[in-house]
C-alpha cells in the first residue's frame, strides 16, 4: 500500500478519484480542456508500469457498437477511429470532434 505524504500541499481545480477508465478519461479531457486537474488512485503508477500488472478495471456489458449508440442518443459527439493506436486517426478524429458544433 502507497504512504501518504503531507511534505506538499497542491492547489487544484479538480480531483478525480480513481484511475480507472472513467477517472483517467475524465481527468484527460478535463486537463485538455484548461482545468488543472489532480488524478488520485489507491495503485503506484509504477506498479502500473510493470510487467504482470492486470490493469483491467472495466468489462463492457455490452457490444461497443450500442454504447456509441447509446452515447449519440443522448447527445454525446461519437466519433469512430478503427485502430485506437493509429495516433494519425485519433489526432484526426479530434480535430473534425472539434469543428463540429
Amino acid at each position: 500500500m502507497a504512504s501518504i505524504s503531507n511534505k506538499s500541499t497542491r492547489r487544484v481545480e479538480l480531483a478525480v478519484v480513481g484511475g480507472g477508465l472513467i477517472g483517467t478519461s475524465l481527468a484527460i479531457a478535463c486537463a485538455q480542456a484548461g482545468i488543472e486537474v489532480a488524478l488520485i488512485d489507491r495503485i503506484d503508477p509504477k506498479a502500473m508500469l510493470k510487467a504482470g500488472f492486470d490493469g483491467r478495471t472495466t468489462a463492457l456489458s455490452f457490444d461497443g457498437e450500442s454504447h456509441a449508440g447509446r452515447l449519440a442518443a443522448d447527445g454525446w459527439h461519437v466519433q469512430r477511429v478503427e485502430d485506437s493506436e493509429d495516433l494519425d486517426a485519433l489526432e484526426a478524429a479530434i480535430a473534425v470532434a472539434r469543428d463540429e458544433p
